[in-house]
């Protein structure tokens, strides 16, 4: 007799069989769904059937049965995608049986908006690709793929950082799949620096283009003309800038010394590009460009990094004046 009271019992509490005898109507205004009503209920049920069952037997044959469904219930719950959920758990007594007490809330789900690129300054959307049949070459597949997907990760790394990207998420909002991913990527890294290396490649374009090309005296002019140059690129898409100013160091020891060559390298072309442009008999040494192009790097990511509306383009009339000085002091 006590094992078909301990299987009427199971079946009393069993989770298909409480969710369809008795479904809340509503919840905040809303149908519950049928995960919620197998929390509230099944609860329900078990105290119910614990409260009027006096034999102790009985009692630590539900426990575990009770404690399974809620572990598969609450599994069950976690991975909705439609809405999120909040599930609290208390430790509770009845009847001198341990037993969860679980209560569930459902509150709308937060979309956050994610940052979009600016076009044209670093990158450019490719247009749509074709459905069903098309006579595009693979390789041309591949590169409006790729450009999609360093937009994305270019995106997501502003808004969440290096750490809350991955290739899954790349991929979604590139609107590509995983496969496609790993055809054009090896990992989430390879496409990170692809990214970062046209971010630097467009920077240097836009300082060069700057400067004249006639050969002149270099002045404070052609000082400030750079790093306002420099700072307006900054400006132009401020979503690239905090994700290559800001978080590409999150990367780890490979990014930093990515990071080391990219602004060694810029500062090299600011050399070149003033000893071309100057008739001074004296050098200044590298590692004076090296020290501005860190420094106004360093500014700039401050700025970027406080989200507090600020354009790092009002920190080049200030900036212009000290680094010039800073130069012009090595020429003797």
């Amino acid at each position: 007799m006590a094992g078909v009271a301990t299987r009427r019992a199971a079946a009393a509490v069993n989770p298909v069989n409480v969710a369809r005898r008795n479904r809340p109507a509503a919840r905040g205004g809303r149908r519950m769904s049928f995960k919620e009503s197998l929390f509230d209920l099944s609860t329900k049920r078990f105290l119910d059937r614990m409260d009027a069952t006096s034999v102790d037997g009985e009692r630590q044959a539900l426990l575990p049965i009770f404690l399974r469904v809620v572990r598969r219930i609450d599994h069950a719950a976690e991975k909705r995608i439609s809405r999120s959920t909040r599930v609290t758990r208390e430790s509770n007594t009845v009847a001198g049986c341990y037993y969860p007490a679980v209560q569930i809330d459902v509150v709308p789900e937060v979309i956050v908006a994610v940052p979009t690129v600016r076009e044209g300054v670093f990158f450019t959307t490719p247009a749509e690709l074709p459905r069903g049949r098309h006579y595009l070459e693979r390789a041309d597949i591949v590169t409006a793929q790729r450009e999609r997907l360093m937009i994305a990760v270019t995106e997501l790394m502003a808004e969440s950082g290096y750490r809350g990207v991955s290739v899954q998420d790349a991929s979604m909002r590139a609107k590509v799949s995983k496969a496609a991913f790993y055809e054009c990527f090896d990992d989430k890294d390879a496409c990170v620096y692809a990214a970062y290396d046209r971010f630097i490649a467009v920077l240097l374009t836009r300082v060069r283009g700057a400067l004249p090309d006639e050969i002149h005296e270099w002045t404070s002019t052609d000082t400030a003309a750079v790093i306002k140059e420099y700072l307006a690129t900054l400006d132009a898409d401020p979503v690239t800038a905090r994700a290559f100013q800001v978080e590409m160091d999150a990367l780890g020891r490979p990014a930093r010394k990515r990071r080391r060559d990219a602004l060694v390298g810029m500062a090299q072309v600011l050399k070149t590009e003033r000893d071309r442009l100057s008739d001074r008999d004296h050098e200044v040494p590298v590692s004076a460009y090296v020290g501005a192009v860190y420094a106004m790097r360093q500014l700039a990511s401050d700025v970027l990094d406080e989200r507090g509306g600020a354009q790092v383009s009002e920190l080049a009339a200030e900036c212009a004046e000290w680094i010039e000085s800073m130069l012009t002091a090595h020429l003797g």
